[in-house]
């Protein structure tokens, strides 16, 4: 059996007498075989600028095999004489695996059958797998990806369904799906561990099916998010788990407003696009935003008059009322502890006083109607900005002082 992986060998007696004669890891092969018909098993190695492959005896000669971190594909194998190690860092943990079964079968002195007679004259190193492509159409879209790829782009093709030609990629992490006609994504895209996710230009929308948001794999991953010019008009409430996000773009998505959860959760945000939007209002939770670097405000409607109900008095929901004392703030919410639909509530609900107080609503204002009845129960204000005036939603707490904007009082 043959492997193609960045090695390193290291001379443990050079080690010891203080002199550095660690070699850099190179992309060589490893080979596992009989170099003879009735010969012993040896292990070659080899790299481009050899000449011949080297041998090392298996039988009586290995110390140790060190496997700690065989999942991620890195593996040492400890020799007597020479004194070397081998640092082998794969690309895949499943295939190293099988190499290092084969060597421990042969140091147990089990029959194996899998195999080959060994050519040492074999010195051919095989080119360094490809990591990134660049897919110019849709017909090429449908050849076989290289599994080593880490980034793959694959905009304006026309492409409408990525099928499952991106499952095998477990190493992707850069996917460009930008300028097609995509209106779904498969439930696999989240056990991909994607850091950069450009899907711009399609036809995504809030009624698709984000059900690959629930994945934990790319929800820790996920650092640069791209979802410009898409008929969102609302965001996917699942949205709200990926807490690692740095940079949030909604250029041009037809959104009316922003939910609340999108200032709260997301505290490692740094960039955040929302030019091209035309709201109605902003909620008072932006004021959670405070670690932005870049943020491209939205066009706010010309209104200058939004419906206001000053004698509004209407008590909160027993739901709204317990909502604050279960918030992550005081208890660690997952999907054993409590439904998903609560968790997305409370993300989703949680604004801001105008004393300054947490507050719950009972519905997210999205649109029309809904924005209409959110408005009678709740206090506005508005600042200037160099763009454009910003009307700000504020939810009012059960205090109703002159703090909360309560002119009764």
């Amino acid at each position: 059996m043959k492997i193609s992986a960045k090695i390193e060998v290291s001379n443990r007696n050079h080690a010891c007498l203080g002199s550095n004669m660690k070699k850099r890891a190179v992309y060589s092969t490893l080979s596992i075989g009989k170099v003879s018909r009735t010969g012993d098993f040896k292990i070659l190695y080899c790299t481009k600028s050899m000449v011949s492959p080297k041998q090392y005896t298996i039988k009586n000669n290995v110390e140790k095999v060190f496997t700690k971190f065989i999942k991620e594909g890195k593996a040492t194998i400890r020799f007597k004489c020479p004194p070397e190690d081998i640092i082998i860092a794969h690309d895949d943990g499943r295939t190293l695996m099988s190499f290092l079964t084969i060597l421990m079968k042969v140091l147990k002195n089990e029959p194996v059958h899998t195999t080959h007679v060994l050519n040492p004259q074999d010195t051919k190193v095989p080119s360094k797998p490809k990591t990134a492509l660049v897919v110019d159409s849709l017909k090429e879209y449908w050849f076989e990806f290289p599994r080593t790829l880490v980034s793959l782009v694959a905009s304006n093709i026309g492409l409408d369904d990525i099928a499952n030609k991106v499952r095998p990629l477990l190493q992707l992490r850069v996917l460009d799906l930008s300028k097609n006609i995509i209106s779904e994504l498969p439930e696999y895209l989240g056990n991909l561990p994607l850091s950069e996710l450009n899907l711009s230009q399609n036809e995504l929308n809030y009624k698709s099916n984000w059900n690959w948001m629930k994945r934990p794999c790319i929800q820790k991953t996920l650092n640069k998010l791209v979802l410009n010019q898409n008929k969102m008009i609302k965001l996917p409430p699942l949205l709200y788990k990926f807490h690692n996000l740095t940079e949030l773009y909604l250029s041009g998505s037809h959104l009316v407003t922003v939910p609340t959860w999108l200032c709260t959760s997301f505290t490692n945000l740094r960039v955040l696009d929302l030019s091209g939007n035309e709201m109605v209002f902003l909620p008072a939770s932006f004021q959670d935003l405070r670690n932005i670097d870049r943020l491209n405000p939205p066009s706010m409607s010309q209104s200058d008059e939004l419906p206001f109900d000053p004698d509004s008095r209407a008590f909160p929901s027993l739901k709204s009322l317990a909502a604050k004392y279960v918030f992550p703030e005081r208890y660690k919410l997952s999907n054993k502890s409590c439904p998903e639909s609560l968790i997305v509530y409370l993300y989703s609900c949680i604004n801001y006083c105008k004393c300054g107080r947490r507050s719950y609503t009972l519905d997210s204002p999205l649109a029309g109607s809904q924005l209409r009845l959110e408005a009678q129960g709740s206090w506005f204000d508005t600042f200037g900005s160099p763009c454009a005036r910003v009307w700000i939603l504020y939810q009012p707490c059960l205090s109703r002082t002159k703090q909360c904007g309560d002119q009764s009082v």
